[in-house]
């Protein structure tokens, strides 16, 4: 079964929790990209994302503060050996573009939306039978009520 490390992108900008949303901006659009991972002593702790940094736009000032201001830290993340068929419904049931890929917590990778489509497109079985994943799935969310 193909795992998130099989189709990730290892080129990857990470950003220190200290970067100034001057220097973020900078280094997005250098690379291309349109979010970072952000990390602290070499932990994820957020991302940050182009809409994040938009309010430099109306206030310029604000280029001098860090991105740990300003960063999503409720991230989805998944570990390197997660099955795609997991990472697939991550993406649809959350409407997220990108997910980190992570190795004992430290970003080595990140898989997009992009990613999974170039998969489809060279694949013709489905990842997974979508009906034994959906109650899996729905296991787990129903334990996760339980504990909350």
């Amino acid at each position: 079964m193909p795992i998130a490390s099989d189709i990730m992108s290892t080129t990857l900008l990470a950003l220190e929790a200290n970067t100034t949303l001057g220097e973020a901006i900078q280094q997005l659009v250098a690379h291309g990209y349109s979010a970072a991972p952000v990390l602290q002593d070499g932990k994820l702790v957020g991302i940050v994302s182009e809409l994040e940094l938009f309010d430099v736009l109306f206030d310029p000032s604000l280029r001098n503060r860090p991105v740990s201001e300003v960063m999503e830290t409720e991230v989805i993340a998944v570990d390197e050996s997660e099955p795609l068929g997991r990472v697939a419904h991550l993406f649809a049931l959350n409407e997220i573009r990108r997910v980190p890929v992570l190795r004992a917590g430290v970003p080595v990778g990140v898989v997009s939306r992009r990613d999974l489509l170039r998969f489809a497109a060279n694949c013709d079985e489905p990842l997974i039978d979508p009906l034994a994943e959906l109650m899996t799935y729905m296991d787990e969310e129903l334990a996760l009520e339980d504990q909350g």
